[in-house]
């Protein structure tokens, strides 16, 4: 880094670590911390464990104390860094770490904290890493790396400005996750506006477009009613060859999407009988995704759905898009979740799933209130959109902040 400061290198201003057993420290139990223990966002160590000595890992070898940082030298974790607190000071750590443990008379904890999360440094280590299958960088590399060191009261003055500036970006970054949060509650709500149960004795729904009464009745149906019988996917093996049509999994539906081009085939001697169409809906029936749906709006002519999955056909007085914003709905997720069966490994059968119940309008009513979902959606999506670029856009700013700081006088 070119500075006007003098440089040091790193193991010049840092106390040496000794490798130790658990049992050479504690006699029952210890705080562990791995590299996966590491929130890289917060750069805070958020997911210690308390072990018995006797269950210690082979790699629990590192004493840290308050006021070390830990810096991860493995791929893909090797921008973890934290700072250990006082409530995990005697913790010990990882051999995945670089331990880095400042001499205090001569630098401050905070000052070098925040240069190693600097990107000019987090660069330079990078440059060192070594190995094609698991990338890693070696302690001896990052402690022979120059770093800026202005005389200790000169390093307090740089924290005490750099913390005034970094607070004001996490004070923004906190209204951010805030805003976050109220922008991905507006569409449940406003679907548990819509199809939550009225509580008033007349069948007519109480929800209003546009601050008018819909017109028509609002009835309770189940979705067998309401939709053909429930029917569960083919049971095949996948192929990347061309065989047959495309086989749609439940791991081919990521955030909502799928992309086509990547999912497989199958050989199916009865297409029509599991070929999708523009307005199915599919359900996982088990796993981690048990009861998430996915609507059919773009698949290719000749694609199945496999065997985990359970396609929902409506019928014509019915809206597929007005039933998938159901399907997203709280009311829908009360349901389904209650009607869960299993417990190791939940699941949703099809006799389970047409028993759900759901509040339906008129089809010209259901086509009103989706277009006006699909408005909703689409502003929701902008918001989240412009709200991921302001997140980049702190982190670049928190290292322009910590660029100008060790890179020139301040």
């Amino acid at each position: 880094m070119k500075t006007n400061y003098p440089t040091k290198k790193l193991g010049e201003v840092c106390n040496p670590v000794k490798s130790v057993r658990p049992a050479d420290v504690y006699a029952d139990n210890f705080l562990y911390i791995d590299i996966s223990s590491v929130n890289p966002g917060r750069k805070e160590i958020t997911a210690s464990r308390r072990l018995l000595v006797s269950e210690a890992p082979g790699r629990a070898r590192q004493l840290v104390r308050a006021g070390d940082m830990v810096f991860a030298t493995t791929r893909p974790y090797l921008e973890n860094i934290a700072f250990i607190t006082n409530e995990l000071d005697g913790a010990i750590a990882s051999t995945g770490f670089c331990v880095i443990s400042p001499r205090t008379d001569v630098c401050d904890s905070q000052y070098l904290f925040l240069l190693i999360s600097s990107r000019e440094f987090i660069d330079k280590v990078l440059v060192h890493q070594k190995g094609a299958s698991y990338p890693a960088v070696r302690d001896e590399d990052i402690f022979s790396l120059e770093i800026p060191l202005p005389p200790i009261g000169e390093q307090r003055k740089i924290v005490a400005r750099l913390e005034e500036l970094l607070g004001k970006i996490t004070e923004a970054k906190r209204l951010r996750a805030e805003a976050q949060e109220a922008a991905q509650a507006i569409l449940p709500a406003e679907l548990h506006r819509i199809f939550t149960k009225p509580t008033t004795p007349h069948k007519q729904h109480p929800y209003k477009l546009e601050n008018v009464r819909m017109s028509g009745k609002w009835e309770e149906k189940e979705l067998g009613e309401i939709c053909e019988h429930p029917q569960y996917g083919f049971t095949a093996s996948s192929a990347r060859d061309h065989v047959g049509p495309k086989f749609l999994r439940i791991t081919d539906i990521q955030d909502g999407k799928v992309d086509w081009d990547a999912v497989p085939y199958c050989k199916c001697p009865d297409v029509e009988k599991y070929r999708l169409a523009k307005g199915d809906i599919v359900f996982a029936r088990t796993g981690a995704t048990v009861g998430k749906s996915f609507l059919i709006a773009d698949a290719p002519r000749d694609a199945v759905y496999a065997s985990y999955l359970i396609r929902l056909r409506a019928k014509s007085a019915t809206v597929p898009e007005f039933l998938y914003y159901f399907f997203q709905s709280p009311e829908y997720w009360q349901q389904i979740t209650h009607e869960q069966v299993g417990m190791a490994q939940p699941n949703v059968n099809g006799s389970k799933l047409a028993k759900i119940k759901i509040l339906l309008p008129p089809v010209a009513e259901q086509k009103k209130i989706v277009a006006r979902l699909d408005t909703l959606s689409d502003k929701i999506r902008i918001l989240r959109q412009a709200q991921a670029k302001t997140a980049n856009d702190f982190i670049a700013l928190e290292q322009s902040v910590l660029h100008t700081a060790f890179n020139a006088n301040v």
